[in-house]
């Protein structure tokens, strides 16, 4: 008697937290990260050339993505990029936010 008390004790219990669980888990707030290099390869035939015949591997530039959510209503968007140029090595290239639900007849807005 004891024992079917306890398993249908134990069965209620593990419904309940199915049915609650989803109320308290974390949602997925990670970043997507994906990082686009920009390679130069070049080569020269010139006469007399030290680099004749010779193929150069250049980085030129290197653009960083981040895009996340910032709560179920919106989201944002970054993009930088580094370049090899010592004047500006870093720059932020776009950089937006857009509210993506919440609004009145189903609108979004991107700042």
């Amino acid at each position: 008697m004891t024992c079917v008390f306890i398993r249908a004790n134990l069965l209620a219990a593990a419904a309940l937290l199915l049915a609650v669980g989803h109320l308290f888990a974390q949602g997925n707030l990670n970043p997507a990260i994906s990082v686009i290099p920009e390679f130069r390869i070049h080569g020269t035939d010139e006469q007399g050339s030290p680099e004749r015949g010779r193929l150069n591997f250049a980085l030129e530039e290197v653009e960083v993505a981040l895009q996340a959510p910032l709560n179920p209503y919106a989201r944002a968007d970054v993009f930088l990029g580094f370049t090899t140029e010592p004047d500006e090595p870093a720059a932020i290239e776009e950089a937006y936010f857009t509210i993506l639900k919440g609004l009145p007849m189903n609108l979004n807005v991107r700042g």
